[in-house]
């Protein structure tokens, strides 16, 4: 059978000139090496991201052995927990896409791709295709083409809005990591501070308590000194009512000299009962407290702030990474459906 010369319209010289420049970009990579670059880039910022994300997380996990701090703590752990998956997922979407540039930009598919371009400008001159031939053979050069453009485009698309996650990045940096463990250390040498506080109150009381019973002791030994000495007074004076009087000059001054002692005794119990009553009264901590409430404070201040710039950017990242390579394979996959199954 005699094969039909063809001439190429304007339009189809417009398709062809155009496709022709495609495959020449192609094999020239430079919009392939632009999205690796940039594919990069993006790999390094998630990878920052999801390493501060996880810092947080390790953070919070030990903060939680803290005493007050578990239970605050415990809904930012599960909420990072949940962000940190998201991040990983991320990883592994950019790490697809590197894969996928790297493949599609080829020897074999750029090879391909030129020889059905030849092919189909050939059958243009010299028909030796049918028309449903050409038309499947077109659009499997089109859907080739549409593959090997594709995941570069969409890349650079996509990380088109990378300022914007790394103005995120920029504000959960690591100096907030350090901003919080700063806090953290700060609430739990407080709290330390607050049992040393407490335990050296219990230390001062127990001395006060063993030293006033040393006290009341040796009190009850001179005062038991004074009424043997008063009995002893008594039965050599021969008088059963003891009177000061009746005895000589130097029972008195004995007896002087242990009231004086007794006295001095009789006061440091008071010195130290003074002593302990303020201890029980006055030492309550109320200063310590009030620092433990501050510092609490500000601690659901700062994490507050955090965890918003964190929502966005976790957000931000998985419409960039997850949600929408989904949608463009989505799309992808339409549009192939389409173009093969329709005339």
């Amino acid at each position: 059978m005699e094969t039909e010369k063809i001439r190429f319209t304007k339009k189809e010289m417009l398709l062809y000139s155009l496709l022709s420049v495609l495959v020449i970009l192609a094999w020239l990579s430079t919009i392939d090496s632009i999205a690796y670059t940039m594919n990069l880039e993006s790999i390094k910022n998630t990878t920052g991201a999801f390493v501060i994300i996880k810092a947080f997380n390790a953070l919070i996990s030990l903060a939680q052995n803290i005493p007050f701090l578990g239970a605050i703590m415990t809904p930012y752990d599960d909420f990072l927990d949940r962000m940190s998956w998201v991040m990983l997922i991320s990883l592994m979407s950019l790490g697809l896409q590197k894969i996928i540039i790297i493949s599609v930009q080829s020897f074999l598919v750029n090879f391909i791709l030129s020889l059905s371009l030849v092919v189909l400008i050939a059958n243009k001159y010299q028909a030796f295709l049918s028309d449903s031939a050409t038309r499947n053979a077109l659009k499997l050069f089109l859907l080739l083409l549409f593959i090997r453009f594709s995941i570069p485009l969409m890349t650079l698309t996509i990380t088109s809005i990378e300022s914007s996650t790394y103005e995120m990045q920029t504000k959960v940096s690591q100096e907030r990591v350090l901003e919080l463990q700063d806090k953290l250390m700060g609430i739990q040498e407080l709290l330390s501070d607050d049992r040393k506080a407490q335990a050296k109150k219990k230390k001062d009381v127990d001395l006060i308590n063993e030293k006033n019973s040393t006290l009341e002791k040796n009190i009850e030994e001179l005062e038991a000194q004074i009424e043997t000495i008063k009995h002893q007074a008594g039965e050599l004076f021969g008088f059963s009512t003891y009177s000061i009087k009746s005895v000589d000059q130097k029972t008195k001054d004995k007896i002087k000299k242990i009231e004086i002692q007794i006295t001095a005794l009789s006061e440091q119990l008071d010195t130290n009962s003074d002593k302990l009553a303020s201890l029980n009264d006055i030492f309550t901590f109320t200063d310590t407290k009030a620092k433990i409430k501050t510092a609490l404070e500000n601690l659901n201040a700062l994490m507050s702030e955090i965890f918003d710039v964190f929502l966005t950017w976790v957000i931000m990242f998985f419409f960039k990474n997850i949600f929408f390579p989904i949608l463009f394979l989505w799309l992808l996959l339409k549009t192939s459906d389409k173009a093969l199954n329709s005339n």
